[in-house]
Parts: C-alpha cells; structure tokens; sequence
C-alpha cells in the first residue's frame, strides 16, 4: 500500500509498504480521507510529542476491510469515522473521564500510526458508525470540529457576547460557526491573509479585518468597550499576548491554537484580577467524536466549505510546499487515489 512516512524530524518519504496485519480486536479500515493538520507540521519538524519513524494524520475516516474475530459491531463496507485520542484508561485523569490528559496519551497520527496511508488498523473502540448524511470528507474533518466543541464546551457564552477570533484557518471557520450557533451578537475575525477573511465572510463572520497597524482603531471603532470573548486560533505567540488587549472586563480568553512548547508570553495577572477575567486553555477533545457527527448528520456545520485543496498521496511532496506557505484554508487527500 502507498503511505506517506516521517522516518525521523524534518523528513518524509511515499513509499510502498505491508498492509498492516490486525489482531483478534483491531479493524482494518481502508482510508478514504485524510486532513492535513498545522500539528502534522509540528511533527514533522519535531515539536510535538510522538514517535519515529510515523504514518501521520490524525484527521481520517474510511470503510471497514476486515474486523478481528473478536469485533462484534464492524463488518466489511462500513463505513467509519476515527476517534483519535488513545487513552490508558487507568491514570488519575482517565478515571477522572479527563482522556484528553490522560499521562499516557498518545493518538493515531501522532504516537501511532494514523491516516496517510490507503490502509490503518485501529481498535474498535475508537471507530464510529456513520450516517449516510453524512460524507466521508465531512467524517475525515470531524476531528477538528470535536475539537473545537471541546473548547467551546469550557466557555461560558452567553446571548449577545461580542466575539474576537484571530485566524481564519480552518479552526477558526470552525469556531466561528459555532459560535453563530450559540447565539452570540456578533464576531470579528482577524488574519494577515485577505482571501482567508474573505472565506470568513462567506462563513458569517460580522467583520473581518486585516492585522495591520489601524487594526486597534478598527476594532475599537465596531466594539467599544472592547470584546466580550477573545479567541486565538493561530498558535503564534505574539498574538496570544496582544488577546488581553482587547478583552473586555469579565470576558473570557480561550487559547485553542498550539503554540512552539518553548515559547513564552508576558500577561498582567493584575489585569486578570481587577478585571476579572477567566482564561481557558484547550487540548484536543475529550469524546466529543459523536457530537460532532451528530452535528454533521443535523447538517448544522458547513466542513466541505473549508476544503480548499485536494491532493492524492503520491503529491504529497506537493501539498507539503502549500502547507508550509500558508496559503490555504484547508488541504484533504484522497487516500484511494481515485
């Protein structure tokens, strides 16, 4: 089978290799689809917890092969989404139904082998029943969105907040979504890039504006008293540290994207205090796989939308140059090739 393999950081290969031999409770799926993260990136370049040499790809769905002898749910031709966390089940924060912090946590595509290959044995455990509302692209992207619940999840948002969301990436058209669900009175959504914002616009975004030096007058001119929310979803630290500038008091900070492990911000715990700030972290998802199809099969989330690049395997040289421009919503590979 055609996979694509980081042997070790800072290099990948598209080789042939064995189509992995399954145990009595695993199923081989065949691959249908598979996302490419910014934390594929972050593995690739050795930033991030995991194991060589590795098939990434964490964001993937596909059709049951073959189920052990032991698998009573799975058959052939099934269709199936991948829950990616794996989870001793046995640490503090497992017991605590904390997987996403489990101590031994790894996941497919990041300490197992995941998505960039035509084929993946996985646990039953990990695999979803779809709905035939649902498609296999929209099943491949469920990750991000279970992701983005998680997050949302810890916020305490409230009819009529005014949103801030930096980056207009695929999270970011995520959450923005929700958001819109939840009945908020309006989102901002900054970006370098104008096409990205001009996608933001097409997803609902209020306002959409580009990160220049007016940006403190632009925003101040649509809110205020500032932003009720204020959301990163780019990872970079230099804007995680400006999101207090615009928070309003009693608002809420909420850092989603995942910034280099060894970098550092300056925050006023003063201004925390007086203000009253609350400051949300957020790691992966905790089980939040069946909400986010439920969410798909209800049609409530737009995820095809964000596609704005497909590849095959084989151009994974190809898509790997567009990832590391940035000049992309989102990039998807078919994994049959066909």
């Amino acid at each position: 089978m055609k996979a694509v393999i980081f042997p070790r950081p800072g290099e990948f290969e598209v080789r042939d290799i064995e189509v992995p031999e399954i145990n009595d409770n695993e199923v081989l799926i065949r691959n249908s689809y598979v996302g490419f993260c910014g934390t594929d990136l972050k593995i690739f370049k050795g930033e991030y917890v995991t194991v060589f040499p590795l098939i990434p790809g964490h964001e993937f769905a596909g059709v049951v092969e073959k189920a052990g002898k032991n698998i009573t749910g799975f058959k052939k031709g099934q269709r199936v989404a991948v829950e990616h966390t794996i989870a001793c089940g046995t640490c503090y924060f497992c017991k605590r139904n904390e997987q996403n912090l489990c101590i031994n946590r790894g996941s497919f595509g990041t300490t197992a082998n995941g998505g960039f290959a035509e084929y993946t044995k996985i646990p039953a455990f990990h695999l979803h029943h779809l709905s035939d509302k649902i498609s296999m692209k929209e099943a491949a992207l469920q990750e991000p969105l279970a992701c983005t619940i998680f997050a949302l999840e810890k916020v305490n948002i409230r009819f009529g907040d005014k949103v801030l969301i930096f980056g207009a990436g695929s999270t970011g058209l995520i959450l923005l979504q929700l958001l819109k669900i939840r009945g908020v009175s309006g989102i901002t959504v900054v970006d370098i890039d104008e096409e990205k914002l001009k996608t933001s616009r097409n997803f609902g975004a209020d306002e959409a504006l580009i990160n220049d030096e007016n940006l403190d007058n632009k925003l101040k001119s649509i809110s205020e008293y500032n932003f009720d929310i204020v959301i990163d979803a780019t990872g970079i630290s230099g804007i995680c540290e400006k999101l207090f500038k615009y928070i309003n008091k009693n608002g809420k900070v909420l850092f989603f994207g995942i910034c280099n492990q060894e970098e550092k911000i300056s925050i006023s715990p003063f201004q925390i205090t007086k203000n009253d700030l609350s400051v949300f972290g957020s790691f992966s998802c905790n089980r939040n796989t069946a909400q986010a199809l439920e969410m798909l099969e209800g049609k409530k989330i737009n995820l095809e939308g964000l596609i704005s690049h497909e590849f095959k395997l084989t151009d994974f040289a190809e898509a790997f140059s567009l990832a590391k421009s940035g000049k992309f919503s989102k990039i998807i590979f078919n994994c049959s090739g066909e």
